[in-house]
């Protein structure tokens, strides 16, 4: 259940748990650009296969979504000062970032395109699903031996607000972006800018006010108070 504090969401407490024991957990993120702490306290656990829309109180540009998104696939800035990250039953947060990568962490920024942050594989398996007379992905590794080189598991997709740049997606455009996540089997972070559309779709969220989660739980949770909804959250 969400209730109010002051002029913010909160989550209702719950136990804590072995970050281990999920496809993805990071707990009490802390990331700064030099002096400039944009993330303060940010964490949230996924089931694999889950969604989670990663959205913003109304008005909060420097809210800290991009920065949270960076911090968790170990961009070298902002610079990760404190917290926990988890993959997989995997510790990442000592990680440089082309080690998180490797270990299944996608950062897809600044794009419309989906497959930006999709495995080898996954971007080749909608092709070969067409026809039954398609090449196999072993003759199409054998034939292009520099795709086999590259290949790696997806396991976490993190995609920042993939109308950046654009005009904003439409609801129809959101709902095909969550059914292509979820055909490819991944599991995702995304920030989106509708936030109505994306609580819809997504199977959980977290809201973040300058840097600090106000909310985090099941997308449904925060869907059930509309009235807050229109008037704090952003989109």
């Amino acid at each position: 259940m969400t209730f109010l504090i002051g002029t913010t969401l909160a989550p209702m407490p719950g136990a804590a748990a072995d970050p281990a024991e999920s496809w993805f957990a990071c707990s009490d993120l802390r990331a700064c650009y030099g002096a400039n702490c944009i993330v303060r306290g940010a964490g949230f656990r996924l089931a694999r296969g889950q969604i989670l829309a990663l959205l913003a109180l109304l008005g909060r540009d420097g809210a800290g979504k991009t920065a949270t998104l960076r911090a968790i696939a170990r961009r070298a800035a902002p610079q990760l000062q404190r917290g926990e990250i988890w993959l997989d039953g995997h510790p990442l947060h000592r990680l440089p970032a082309w080690r998180a990568a490797w270990a299944g962490i996608s950062l897809a920024a600044d794009s419309r395109q989906i497959m930006a942050g999709a495995s080898v594989r996954q971007t080749l398996q909608p092709a070969l699903a067409q026809a039954s007379w398609g090449w196999s992905l072993k003759r199409i590794y054998d034939r292009f031996p520099l795709l086999a080189s590259r290949r790696r598991d997806v396991k976490l997709l993190l995609l920042d607000e993939p109308e950046a740049g654009a005009a904003p997606l439409r609801p129809r455009e959101i709902e095909r972006l969550f059914e292509t996540i979820r055909s490819l089997g991944l599991t995702a972070v995304v920030v989106e800018r509708n936030a109505n559309a994306a609580m819809q779709l997504a199977d959980r969220a977290m809201v973040l006010d300058l840097g600090r989660p106000v909310f985090e739980g099941e997308a449904r949770e925060l869907l059930r108070d509309a009235a807050l909804v229109r008037l704090r959250l952003a989109g």
